[in-house]
């Protein structure tokens, strides 16, 4: 395996008010943002971008973001 084969992957995902992960990143007016925080209420939940903006997401929200790809339980090699 080189070098260039352990580069982090990322794979296109839907994001909703459950999906969300910190870590996700969204394209947004033109600009990839990243997600750093997440405040899950019952009426929403509230994004926090590194730059400090704030996206709320409700029940009928739905995204396309990028997600790392998550390591195989196994870790083979």
């Amino acid at each position: 395996m080189t070098a260039g084969d352990q580069t982090e992957r990322l794979e296109s995902v839907p994001i909703t008010r459950e999906t969300v992960r910190r870590g996700d990143v969204l394209m947004v007016g033109g600009r990839q943002i990243q997600v750093v925080d997440i405040v899950r209420t019952t009426y929403g939940t509230r994004l926090g971008f590194k730059g400090g903006e704030w996206l709320w997401l409700t029940t009928r929200t739905e995204l396309t973001g990028l997600r790392g790809a998550v390591p195989s339980a196994g870790g083979g090699s």
